[in-house]
């Protein structure tokens, strides 16, 4: 019998202003990863004094019903805004204190022009995947992010 891998979700880092980002970062399941510029924070981006403390916050769950193998759950993912500067998804201000769900593909950045942004992913990553061609398929520059 197929056993079904648990679900994985990620974040490709698709902006920023270091010059040596973190391309991918893997999310807990079920859990919360924080961004920010606190070094408590699950991402620490602390080039940046618009960043807020707490920035924003992702939390992750399975979804459907409790019977079912984790393989094959639903992932939900909730952002939370927790910043003065802004988050933003597709370019629209989500508001501090304010929630929302957000789909695969979906982006989101910390700040109005978006220096910092990432892109949700989910299912396990491909055995082929190489973040170098991700970005390029993202029509990034070369040599990465925010380069």
């Amino acid at each position: 019998p197929h056993t079904p891998s648990p679900p994985l979700a990620s974040l490709l880092c698709v902006g920023s202003r270091d010059p040596n980002p973190l391309l991918s970062l893997r999310l807990p399941l079920p859990g919360s990863f924080e961004i920010g510029r606190d070094e408590g924070c699950d991402e620490t981006i602390g080039e940046c004094a618009a960043i807020s403390a707490s920035h924003c916050k992702l939390h992750l769950r399975l979804g459907g019903g409790g019977d079912q193998p984790a393989g094959e759950r639903a992932v939900e993912v909730w952002l939370e805004d927790r910043s003065t500067n802004g988050t933003f998804v597709g370019g629209a201000r989500l508001g501090k204190g304010n929630t929302r769900r957000l789909v695969p593909g979906e982006r989101f950045s910390l700040l109005h022009d978006g220096p910092y942004a990432f892109e949700l992913r989910l299912g396990p990553p491909r055995p082929d995947s190489d973040p170098s061609e991700e970005l390029r398929k993202l029509n990034l520059p070369d040599g990465g992010p925010g380069r």
